[in-house]
C-alpha cells in the first residue's frame, strides 16, 4: 500500500522511474573497493624468492601521500568532464611512505643508505603499520600490490623504492627471522 503522498503526487510511473533513477545514480557513483585479504603466510624460503629487496632497517620518517588515481581520471574525461572541473582529490588514494635507514640489504640493491618504502593505510587496503624508530625487515617489491585499484604509471616506483603489505613477511625485526634470511644466502 502506498503512503498518502505518493498517492496524491506521485503516479506510479513516476515513482518506479525515480527508483530506477536513483538506483542507477548510485551504481554509477561508486568507486571499485576492496579489502584485504590474505591466503595464509608465506615461508622465508619463498618470500625471499618472490620479493626484489629482503633488507633490514629501521624507519627514519613516516608520511601520507596522495597519489591520484590516473585511470579513473582518463576514464571521466572520456565521458566528457572536463579534466579542469574533477575534483582530483575524489579520484585517488592515500599511502603511507616510509623511509628506512638500511642497516643490512639481504637480496636486490640500494643506491644510498636508504630505501623509499609505499604501503597502504592499514583499513581495509593491506597497508602495513611501520612506526618510526623501529627496526623491520622489509620484504618488499618494484611494483605496487594495489594494481588493482590504480593503474601502476600513476605509483611512485625506481631506484630505491619499494612496495610492501600485510601480505608479506615483512615485520618488526627479531633474531630468528634473520637468521633464516641469512641461510638463503648461503
Amino acid at each position: 500500500r502506498r503512503s498518502s503522498f505518493t498517492q496524491r503526487y506521485l503516479p506510479v510511473k513516476m515513482t518506479k522511474r525515480l527508483i530506477l533513477i536513483s538506483l542507477l545514480f548510485t551504481g554509477l557513483t561508486i568507486q571499485q573497493a576492496s579489502a584485504c585479504s590474505c591466503v595464509g603466510e608465506s615461508s622465508v624460503e619463498e618470500s625471499f624468492r618472490s620479493s626484489d629487496v629482503v633488507a633490514v632497517g629501521r624507519v627514519i620518517q613516516s608520511d601520507t601521500d596522495w597519489i591520484p588515481d590516473s585511470a579513473r581520471i582518463k576514464e571521466m574525461v572520456a565521458h566528457g568532464f572536463l579534466a579542469d572541473s574533477l575534483d582530483k582529490r575524489l579520484y585517488g588514494y592515500y599511502f603511507t611512505r616510509v623511509t628506512v635507514q638500511i642497516e643490512k640489504i639481504y637480496k636486490g640493491h640500494a643506491e644510498g643508505d636508504t630505501l623509499t618504502v609505499y604501503t597502504g593505510m592499514g583499513r581495509g587496503d593491506c597497508g602495513f603499520r611501520f612506526r618510526q624508530g623501529q627496526q623491520y625487515v622489509i620484504y618488499g617489491h618494484n611494483k605496487s600490490y594495489l594494481d588493482v585499484l590504480l593503474d601502476n604509471e600513476s605509483l611512485p616506483n625506481g631506484r630505491n623504492v619499494y612496495w610492501t603489505n600485510i601480505c608479506t613477511r615483512t615485520r618488526e625485526a627479531d633474531q630468528e627471522e634473520i637468521r633464516r634470511i641469512e641461510n638463503q644466502k648461503n
